[in-house]
C-alpha cells in the first residue's frame, strides 16, 4: 500500500519548481509530521526576510494560525530544481538563509529549522545563537520517506536537553584547554550543568588545569570497554 507521502513523490516531476513542491509535497509532509492547517504560517515575516512557512502547536485556545506569535519550528522550502546535496553551493545558500531566519527579530521561540526540496531534507536544532544539524542532510526516495519523516518527527517531539560542543585540533599549543575550562566556566555561571571531558588520556591538560588528580586511563577504558563503570571516571568541580 503506497502511504501519503509515497504518492506526493510519485506525483512530483522530476524538476519540479518551488511552487509545484509547495503544493503537492509540503502538506503532505507537515502532516506527517504531526502538524494541523491551523498551526502552519506560510511567508512569516521573520523580521530578517519571510521564511516559506513558520510553525507551531495548538494550546488550547492559543492558535498560531491567529495569533501568529512564538513561532517553534521554521520550514525553507525549495524546488526539485535547487541542489541541496552538500557539497553544492546552493546548500550552503539555504542553510545560512534558514540560520539567518532563525535569528530573525520575530523568531527568537524557533528551536528548529527545515530545509528541504523534496529531494533532500535536513533538520536543523537552535539553542540560544547556536544552530546546529540535528540530522544530516538526507536523500529522500519514495522507499525511505516514511522512515525520514518519522525520524524528524521523533527528534523534534522528543528532543535531547543536551549540547554537544567538541574542541579540537590536530596541533598542540593553539588554545584547546583555555577554550573548554573558559566555556564551561561561562555556562557554569550561567546555570548551566556542564560536564567536561579530557580525551587526551597521555598528557590531561584539562584534568590537570582544574587540579584534579591524573586518571590511569579512565576515560580510555569507558571508551574502548563493551561495559564501562564510568562512575571512576567522573569527577566533580566546584
Amino acid at each position: 500500500m503506497v502511504s501519503p507521502l509515497q504518492e506526493a513523490l510519485q506525483n512530483l516531476p522530476d524538476n519540479a519548481p518551488e511552487p509545484i513542491v509547495k503544493d503537492i509535497f509540503s502538506p503532505i509532509l507537515f502532516k506527517a509530521l504531526g502538524f494541523q492547517q491551523g498551526e502552519i504560517i506560510p511567508e512569516y515575516s521573520t523580521g530578517d526576510g519571510p521564511v516559506d512557512y513558520a510553525i507551531r502547536k495548538t494550546k488550547e485556545d492559543d492558535v498560531f494560525l491567529f495569533n501568529k506569535t512564538n513561532p517553534w519550528l521554521l520550514v525553507e522550502l525549495k524546488g526539485r530544481d535547487i541542489n541541496l546535496s552538500p557539497d553544492a553551493a546552493s546548500y550552503s545558500k539555504t542553510v545560512n538563509q534558514l540560520k539567518r531566519y532563525l535569528l530573525g527579530q520575530h523568531t527568537n521561540s524557533s528551536e528548529w529549522g527545515l530545509i528541504t526540496n523534496s529531494s533532500s531534507i535536513q533538520l536543523f536544532r537552535k539553542h540560544g545563537k547556536v544552530i546546529h544539524p540535528a540530522t544530516p542532510c538526507l536523500p529522500i526516495d519514495i522507499d525511505n520517506i516514511d522512515q525520514i519523516a518519522g525520524l524528524i518527527k521523533g527528534k523534534i517531539d522528543f528532543p535531547t536537553r543536551s549540547l554537544t560542543v567538541a574542541i579540537y585540533n590536530n596541533k598542540g599549543g593553539v588554545g584547546k584547554t583555555t577554550t573548554t575550562v573558559n566555556l564551561a566556566a561561562i555556562l557554569t555561571l550561567l546555570g548551566k550543568k556542564v560536564l567536561i571531558i579530557d580525551l587526551d588520556p597521555n598528557q590531561q591538560d584539562l584534568t590537570n588545569s582544574l587540579g584534579i588528580p591524573l586518571q590511569d586511563g579512565d576515560v580510555y577504558k569507558a571508551l574502548t570497554e563493551r561495559l564501562p563503570d564510568l562512575s571512576n571516571a567522573i569527577r566533580p568541580f566546584h
